[in-house]
């Protein structure tokens, strides 16, 4: 009877050597994974950016809640940023101002007012430069550009610049 109890408790020990070596092997090999996993979302794959900044003006008057954009000539995301009260901007391409890719670009400047039923919702500037009417769901709309509509597609700007190391800031210089 002693024997087979030894016998009992001895495969019983083996067993739970299997178990433990197995479930620890299989929790290893899951803990290596997921780590493996999670540490590949942590990499990035983006390409590097340096910072761009600068100012826009019409006619020498610095041009204030503009919408500015690079876009590379070679492809890839577009750099983005607002104008401040002073004209001035930082761009953005995945972190704020983190700038743009080197390389080649046409920029694009766009202001507008949107007018409805004659009302415009904020009075930024009062001009009336190139501005557009279409009817819209019974109302009639108003496009006002603020800044010339030249300057927001990148086959009229004739914004282009190249973006580089250690470059000044950008001078963005629109005219009527």
């Amino acid at each position: 009877m002693a024997k087979q109890s030894r016998l009992n408790f001895k495969s019983w020990c083996e067993k739970m050597r299997r178990i433990v070596v197995v479930r620890g092997s299989l929790c290893w090999r899951l803990s290596t994974i997921l780590t493996a996993l999670l540490a590949g979302g942590c990499g990035s794959d983006r390409p590097v950016v340096l910072p761009v900044s600068g100012v826009v003006t019409l006619e020498g008057k610095p041009v204030a809640d503009a919408a500015v954009v690079l876009t590379s000539k070679n492809g890839g995301r577009p750099a983005s940023g607002q104008s401040d009260n002073e004209g001035r901007f930082k761009l953005t391409t995945f972190d704020l101002n983190d700038g743009a890719v080197p390389g080649e670009h046409v920029a694009v400047v766009v202001k507008k007012q949107l007018i409805v039923n004659g009302v415009a919702p904020v009075q930024n500037e009062d001009r009336e430069r190139n501005s557009v009417s279409t009817p819209t769901l019974g109302y009639n709309t108003t496009v006002k550009w603020l800044v010339p509509p030249k300057y927001a597609d990148p086959t009229t700007s004739g914004l282009i610049f190249s973006v580089e190391s250690g470059m000044e800031p950008l001078k963005l210089e629109l005219f009527e």
